[in-house]
């Protein structure tokens, strides 16, 4: 399947999507003003609700950390719960289980929202993980927040 842009033909694939490509010169990782990329043209297709029981959502994430305003965890991966058995008790907050590493701010909703989009490296406290891996190095999960 192919459309026309211009003069240009640009084949598609056989749902209508446009093959990754990069068309305009892009400097310092920014496209020119005025101009677009393949990506922004392409057709998205994003769910209103996901259809995913909990247990396939833990077990596809097994290092998620879903929290409130509060700090309170709501619920977590199936392999944090294995490190961190209290991590499921009720009224566990994420300041109880790890330490940020990086960046250097202290661990809150305010500073997380400052730092949106950035990569968080977080320590799990030794004294609140299973006594089997209390006996190995640190451990350290990566992620961000969104």
């Amino acid at each position: 399947m192919s459309i026309f842009e211009g003069k240009q033909q640009i084949s598609t694939d056989e749902n209508g999507i446009i093959p990754s490509m990069i068309k305009h010169p892009v400097a310092n990782g920014v496209i020119k003003k005025g101009q677009d990329s393949a990506s922004t043209r392409r057709r998205r297709k994003i769910p209103e609700k996901v259809l995913v029981d909990g247990q396939t959502f833990c077990g596809s994430f097994p290092y998620h950390v879903l929290f409130d305003k509060n700090m309170v965890i709501r619920h977590c991966g199936l392999k944090l719960q294995e490190l961190c058995p209290e991590i499921n008790n009720d009224g566990a907050k994420v300041t109880d289980f790890f330490i940020l590493r990086h960046p250097v701010i202290p661990l809150s909703v305010a500073n997380i929202r400052l730092f949106i989009h950035n990569i968080f490296m977080a320590e799990i406290i030794r004294e609140n993980m299973d006594t089997y891996y209390q006996k190995g190095p640190p451990m350290l999960v990566r992620g961000e927040y969104k």
